[in-house]
């Protein structure tokens, strides 16, 4: 399969990758001017304001670049509609808060900007919750939902406990008050969107995008918190700093919109994506985690109060103990869970008798590399090798004699290949490999070295011999369409083989 790009393809391509590229070196140039000090301030705010006017217009394109994909999955073209809304929404308020504080001089905290900054959060939001996630179970979207929740709730305390509170007991005007609560309340829609990204089954060809877009989430909530805290204490602050962190999370966002256009998918395979052990852990740490920080902070609030009793004090700090030691025992709980869930794995697509892969596990692994494969115009081969007579050895020597063979055959296939590729038991006395970004070429080589040491390690073994059969990925195959001429290459070899054997006493 050519991995070469067409002219017409060439073109949108490396206006995209333009696209992202011009704006990161200008966000770079620009933390380094601020980090080294040397900055002016009313320069300041012309270039953080047009940096920040060239991201959300970079956004906007490549967003509506994937919006007017015509194969694109409905509901991820519909996501990025919003997420696109989301960047026009934050540059009107960039534009009305530059020409209010910087060209009027008037106070931009109240005005119209916070009006159109608070719609970017649930505009974003909305765009990233309706991509097209792989379906959960009834029960795993309670447990979602719970997440949530608990997350949620930790959240709000530190919020209520720095921010939100404080906003209560000042003599603040009514609508710097507001506002105040307004900006940490999005945040908190901003660290659900995040759980919800982390704990939700992303589809792999997506999931770079995704991950991208729960970093500018991420980023952002640092500078709303600092700046929501910062407002509410009256506290001074350097605003280019905190510019530098927004710009940095609409830039990932930028990279989000690049990514997506790039790799956008011709077709979707829809299948449940299997976390590893890090995944899942995560999604049992989580909220566990946010139970302990909660804890925390309610000890932390009691001793910084005066008038606390004896005992409040004391129950607060058997209450984190009492965390503490369910934590440590979730931990373990989850720790022997992740172990049993390995082995149960590992017993479900491994075939018992050579620890190899088994025929479920190669076609799974090949219905996605095949897929992965067209979409990334990476090369893909597939060997499909056959033990001739090893039925006839195995009548002779016995079972055991011939299970100790395909032990061998197996143990020496794991031996010839990379750990990328994937050696399995495809029946009998057959074995099937996926070679990865393996062209023509590779698989030759892998062909041969696989014989070689196949040779080498059954020299004691009468009367078996190796046939193998090997095939690329071609433009329009699918996965059934490059085993069946795998297998028929192996069939070819095999009448050869017989050939020549048959020739070979009339040629003495």
């Amino acid at each position: 399969m050519s991995a070469l790009i067409s002219p017409q393809a060439a073109a949108p391509r490396r206006s995209t990758l333009l696209l992202a590229a011009i704006p990161t070196a200008l966000v770079a140039a620009y933390a380094v001017w601020i980090l080294a000090g040397r900055y002016d301030a009313l320069a300041e705010e012309y270039v953080s304001t047009g940096l920040m006017l060239l991201l959300c217009l970079a956004g906007t394109i490549l967003g509506l670049r994937v919006v007017l994909q015509r194969d694109g999955h409905p509901r991820l073209r519909l996501g990025w509609l919003l997420i696109v809304a989301a960047l026009i929404s934050y540059a009107t308020a960039e534009a009305i808060w530059f020409v209010e504080e910087t060209l009027s001089g008037l106070s931009p905290f109240p005005s119209w900007a916070d009006l159109f900054y608070l719609l970017f959060y649930p505009l974003l939001i909305a765009g990233v919750a309706s991509m097209p996630y792989a379906p959960v179970s009834r029960v795993r979207r309670i447990a979602l939902w719970l997440d949530l929740g608990i997350v949620f709730c930790v959240a709000l305390m530190f919020f209520w406990f720095f921010l939100l509170e404080p906003t209560q007991s000042s003599h603040a005007d009514a609508p710097t008050a507001f506002l105040a609560i307004a900006y940490p309340l999005a945040d908190l829609l901003l660290l659900a969107a995040l759980v919800w990204i982390v704990e939700r089954d992303l589809e792999a060809g997506r999931r770079g995008m995704l991950l991208l877009l729960a970093g500018s989430l991420l980023l952002s909530l640092v500078p709303d918190s600092l700046f929501a805290y910062f407002e509410v204490h009256g506290l001074a602050h350097e605003a280019p700093r905190l510019n530098l962190i927004w710009l940095l999370s609409v830039l990932l966002i930028v990279f989000a919109a690049a990514w997506q256009s790039l790799v956008q998918p011709r077709r979707v395979a829809w299948r449940e994506v299997r976390l590893g052990p890090f995944g899942r852990w995560m999604r049992f740490i989580l909220p566990i985690l946010a139970i302990g920080i909660g804890y925390g902070l309610l000890v932390a609030i009691v001793y910084r109060m005066p008038t606390a009793a004896a005992g409040v004090v004391g129950v607060a700090q058997l209450g984190l103990a009492l965390t503490l030691l369910v934590m440590a025992r979730q931990f373990l709980a989850i720790h022997e869970a992740t172990r049993l869930y390995e082995v149960a794995r590992g017993q479900a697509i491994r075939d018992s008798l050579t620890g190899a892969f088994n025929r479920r596990f190669f076609d799974e692994v090949l219905d996605r590399e095949v897929e992965r494969a067209h979409r990334y115009a990476q090369p893909l081969s597939v060997i499909v090798l056959d033990l001739n007579g090893f039925k006839a050895y195995n009548d002779t020597y016995g079972h055991p004699a011939g299970d100790e063979v395909l032990r061998e055959v197996a143990h020496s296939l794991t031996g010839s290949v990379r750990s990328a590729d994937v050696v399995a038991r495809y029946g009998g006395d057959e074995f099937g490999l996926i070679l990865p970004q393996a062209d023509t070429q590779a698989a030759q080589r892998v062909t041969q070295r696989i014989c070689t040491a196949i040779h080498l390690a059954q020299t004691a073994v009468h009367g078996i011999t190796l046939s193998a059969g090997m095939a690329t990925l071609r433009e329009g195959m699918t996965a059934r369409d490059l085993v069946a001429e795998a297998d028929r290459a192996m069939y070819l070899q095999r009448a050869e083989q017989r050939s020549q054997a048959v020739a070979r006493p009339a040629d003495r």
